[in-house]
């Protein structure tokens, strides 16, 4: 695993926050899942808290709390830190890409597709162009059907 942060054991508790939310996705019961969620915040909030002015980790950690209240359709919680993130780096393939999983989860697509354009644009990461490649296919097969 490729550290995260710039310290191991940090980079190990973020780790872990993003294990916690991965598995709240899948969870039927909404108590474990509320629970896990509420751990893994507060994980990032701690090391948010540790991390507040020391770019670029605190994006790194500023990226899991917006897609952990994505995940939770926390909407206004998850646009305060992906604002955030803009503000830290609004260049950023990766603040690009996760404003357009913002977008996307809203249900803008147009905006979905600028955001994930510009971060395919900047990156040679294949990851945003086939993320966007997906959605496009995605939004055509819907519009059919």
């Amino acid at each position: 695993m490729r550290n995260l942060l710039s310290n191991e054991s940090d980079s190990k508790k973020l780790q872990r926050a993003w294990d916690l939310d991965q598995k709240a996705l899948f969870l039927a019961d909404k108590d474990i899942q509320k629970k896990l969620w509420s751990e893994a915040i507060n994980i990032c909030k701690k090391l948010l808290k540790k991390y507040g002015n020391n770019f670029p980790d605190n994006l790194q950690i500023i990226y899991k709390i917006f897609l952990i209240y994505l995940h939770q359709k926390k909407i206004l919680l998850a646009k305060r830190y992906i604002d955030k993130a803009w503000n830290l780096d609004k260049n950023n393939p990766i603040t690009l890409f996760n404003y357009g999983n913002f977008y996307r989860a809203i249900n803008k697509p147009k905006l979905a597709i600028k955001y994930y354009e510009s971060a395919s644009k900047k990156s040679s990461t294949k990851i945003f162009g086939e993320e966007l490649k997906k959605y496009l296919t995605f939004i055509n097969k819907n519009k059919k059907g």
